[in-house]
């Protein structure tokens, strides 16, 4: 996860299941071991009251990446590696490519919200940004 301006209080520790944040619906994932990372202070504004949605994407999708490293398939596993080795464009081609093979609702609404996570990381005015969000949008509907 890229954190621009102060890094926040976390913590990170094992976990029996994943849940949805508010309702605490428990969602199913890949895998028998979880990782809960919270961030604190979790603030969605800044004290001038501009929204940080940026930041909770990109803390949704460094969410869904941790779920997709338990999916063992070829294209999501080379996107994940690809972009830890910062090969950003590369990641989001092999991420966009399961995305259009998936026919899990669930592992393609993970993979969306890895690929938006990154988009938030990126930037919204990076070149990557515009050219995946449009390829991603094509993808999915």
């Amino acid at each position: 996860m890229r954190i621009t301006g102060p890094v926040p209080g976390y913590s990170i520790k094992y976990a029996t299941h994943v849940t949805a944040d508010p309702s605490g619906r428990t969602i199913t994932v890949p895998g028998r071991s979880y990782l809960l990372i919270t961030l604190r202070p979790a603030q969605a504004h800044t004290d001038s009251g501009s929204a940080k949605t940026a930041r909770l994407t990109q803390a949704a999708g460094l969410l869904a990446r941790v779920a997709l490293y338990g999916v063992d398939q070829p294209d999501i596993q080379a996107g994940l590696a690809a972009w830890d080795a910062g090969l950003n464009e590369q990641a989001l081609s092999h991420l966009l490519d399961a995305v259009r093979g998936a026919e899990d609702v669930e592992l393609r609404d993970r993979l969306r919200a890895a690929i938006v996570g990154m988009f938030a990381e990126l930037g919204e005015h990076h070149p990557l940004t515009a050219r995946f969000r449009k390829r991603l949008a094509q993808a999915l509907y």
